[in-house]
């Protein structure tokens, strides 16, 4: 079978869905499958990883480039009136599209998708317009053309069929694999805090992620003496729609975007991995943490309550600043707990493999 699947979401780094793309563009070329791939990649400005170049040169598989910036592409293939005058770029058994465009039906014979969370449907207020009109335009065409859509959790799944009830496609649950990140033997700790001594939090800076109540809840933790000596460290890129006025405190600091071996460093020498967010379709940073030796303290909401327990995770209501602060007091003051948390975090994320996700798909193709 030949199989296209746009991988062009892969250049977004320091995003999830980035992060992902790459795993299973990996995973695929590591495979031994009968099926041939094309993966189509479309960007004005950026270029494909070079290791993902240099792997697709030593298989069977192909690439098929597009000098096409996301938005424009988004106008192809999304609005009504332009998609199906849009040129493809081959025509394949099966397409599996991104989370940001939707091709037209004559791309492949079948087409399917990943859906990575429901966020625009069920949190609209927390969504960027653009990527709020972008996500609702695609999912209209996905419910009514996609014979297969795989969900990264059983809560996604729920809240796509409650959205769409008249979805035409299978839906199923397949959930990411998660990769530990390399730290890098020779590294120092070059930041202006104290190893053990910090709180970590990984998201880009936007209302989902929930930081206002992070932070309100940290400054509330630090007056007591007991955690005066601790720093919030919050790794990630720029959203929007946030007032960052409250991060200036000099116990505050704000990386931005990090480089996985800053991000590998930051994990294994945190007190704890803290995950404050609204709505998730999957959760891979606190997975990550926890591949690293990092506790979690999580939200309760949405999927995350999927991807770990109760012995592997610390879980708090994530509009409550009380349990929040409760929560990072336990971390701090219980180190026999902390040391559960850290053990049953490492078996628990055995779990989910790239390869076993890979698996999945590829028997959902067969059953096509």
């Amino acid at each position: 079978m030949h199989i296209g699947i746009d991988i062009s979401q892969i250049i977004y780094q320091g995003t999830g869905v980035a992060r992902f793309t790459y795993h299973l563009t990996k995973s695929i070329l590591a495979a031994r499958t009968p099926h041939r791939f094309t993966f189509f990649f479309s960007s004005l400005k950026h270029n494909l990883h070079a290791d993902i170049l240099s792997e697709i040169k030593k298989t069977d598989h192909t690439l098929v480039r597009w000098y096409v910036p996301p938005r424009m592409l988004s106008l192809m293939w999304n609005e009504a009136k332009w998609r199906n005058t849009m040129p493809v770029p081959h025509e394949f058994d099966l397409f599996i599209s991104s989370d940001w465009t939707q091709p037209p039906v004559k791309i492949a014979q079948k087409q399917a998708t990943i859906v990575h969370d429901l966020v625009f449907r069920k949190m609209p207020e927390t969504v960027d317009p653009l990527i709020l009109s972008t996500q609702s335009k695609r999912l209209s065409h996905v419910v009514k053309e996609c014979a297969q859509i795989w969900c990264d959790s059983a809560s996604t799944k729920a809240d796509l069929q409650s959205e769409y009830q008249d979805i035409f496609a299978k839906v199923s649950v397949n959930y990411p694999g998660i990769s530990r990140l390399s730290v890098p033997t020779s590294a120092r700790f070059n930041y202006a805090f104290k190893p053990g001594e910090y709180l970590f939090a990984v998201g880009k800076v936007e209302p989902r992620k929930n930081l206002k109540i992070l932070i309100e809840a940290f400054l509330h933790l630090i007056q007591d003496p007991r955690f005066a000596h601790l720093s919030l460290v919050i790794a990630g890129p720029r959203g929007w729609d946030v007032d960052t006025s409250a991060f200036q405190h000099p116990k505050i600091l704000m990386l931005g975007a990090v480089s996985d071996e800053d991000l590998a460093t930051l994990y294994t020498h945190a007190l704890a991995f803290v995950f404050p967010s609204l709505y998730e379709g999957f959760g891979i940073p606190p997975l990550e943490a926890m591949t690293l030796g990092c506790p979690v303290i999580m939200s309760n909401s949405s999927s995350l309550t999927e991807i770990a327990d109760e012995r592997s995770a610390l879980y708090f209501d994530p509009r409550n600043m009380d349990e929040l602060v409760a929560a990072m007091r336990f971390m701090a003051l219980q180190p026999q707990a902390r040391q559960s948390f850290i053990d049953n975090g490492y078996a628990n994320v055995k779990r989910f493999t790239h390869e076993a996700y890979l698996a999945n798909m590829l028997e959902s193709i067969e059953e096509l």
